[in-house]
């Protein structure tokens, strides 16, 4: 038979993952705090009102469920323990009464980047940087913690639109999966990475347009870790730059725009606003759900051919 035993139980709790993520969502929304709606972003007062920061839901239920179908070895608990401090700190913006600054939530990923990147190479050995392998230990460290910084803030860049961060994320990690299934790896990643679809299916069913409720910064810097780790888990970085296209073009672009800006007094792509998906609003007429399915459209297409040019030819 094509499913033994093991299998069908897995395929029953992925489903039952989904359902009680629904239905968490739906039971404690009540008790999350409420947005004040965003001036400052295009349409951002449109969300005022609404419930913000589910990821604090999303991710207790992702790391209670990975500690039932995972094995408890040390290395997953670290990683638990981690993206559960960085749920923690982008719901502690969420609830806060003034948000946080920009330097201290970058102060925050960055040391949780670092812990992360340390714990990966103690577990995995190595990383290979795109061509380059077999480099030095700390060279490695420092890359792998700056990627991480970039993966948690480019996602959170692209949450502005109802919808569009979550479709995205799951695009994107199912093609991480794929790629960790291909490379012949064990398959706690890539149940891993179902149990995070689940639980983003689940949310896309309140937040998609219109919305009634958020993720806010406890789900988008969440993700944004957990599409980084998996990323390491390929054991190269170069995979993101294909799975990952759409989330480096709406989100990480500006945050180099901005960067340029505000330390080199540079001034890059004038014309262009950023995230992208406002430019798009903005200036192109583009309904949400336009940019939704375009978006994802073009997320779909980069990945089947990172994957086939990677791996079929």
């Amino acid at each position: 038979m094509f499913y033994d035993i093991s299998n069908r139980f897995l395929v029953i709790a992925f489903l039952i993952t989904y359902f009680i993520t629904c239905l968490s969502l739906t039971l404690f929304a009540k008790w999350l705090p409420q947005d004040k709606g965003r001036e400052y972003a295009f349409n951002g007062t449109k969300s005022k009102g609404k419930y913000r920061g589910a990821g604090i839901i999303m991710i207790i239920i992702l790391v209670i469920v990975s500690c039932l179908l995972l094995p408890l070895k040390a290395e997953y608990i670290i990683y638990y323990l981690l993206i559960g401090i960085c749920m923690i700190f982008g719901y502690l913006d969420d609830k806060a009464e003034n948000p946080w600054g920009e330097y201290k939530k970058g102060l925050f990923d960055l040391l949780l980047a670092i812990i992360t990147s340390y714990t990966f190479l103690k577990y995995n050995g190595g990383l290979n940087i795109f061509i380059f392998s077999n480099l030095n230990f700390y060279i490695v460290w420092i890359i792998a913690a700056v990627f991480i910084w970039l993966s948690i803030n480019a996602i959170n860049c692209t949450d502005g639109v109802d919808g569009l961060s979550g479709a995205l994320s799951i695009v994107t990690i199912l093609s991480l999966g794929v790629i960790i299934y291909l490379q012949g790896q064990s398959g706690d990643m890539i149940k891993f990475a179902i149990i995070m679809c689940e639980i983003i299916f689940a949310y896309l069913w309140k937040n998609t347009s219109p919305s009634t409720l958020l993720m806010g910064d406890a789900g988008s810097r969440a993700i944004g870790f957990f599409i980084a780790l998996l990323t390491l888990k390929t054991n190269n970085l170069m995979f993101y730059l294909g799975v990952a296209v759409v989330f480096i073009l709406d989100g990480l672009t500006g945050l180099v725009k901005v960067s340029f800006l505000r330390f080199f007094k540079i001034k890059i792509f004038p014309n262009i606003i950023f995230p992208l998906h406002d430019f798009f609003r903005k200036e192109k007429g583009w309904s949400d759900s336009q940019i939704v399915f375009r978006f994802v459209t073009l997320q779909v297409i980069i990945s089947f051919m990172t994957i086939f040019l990677l791996f079929f030819n």
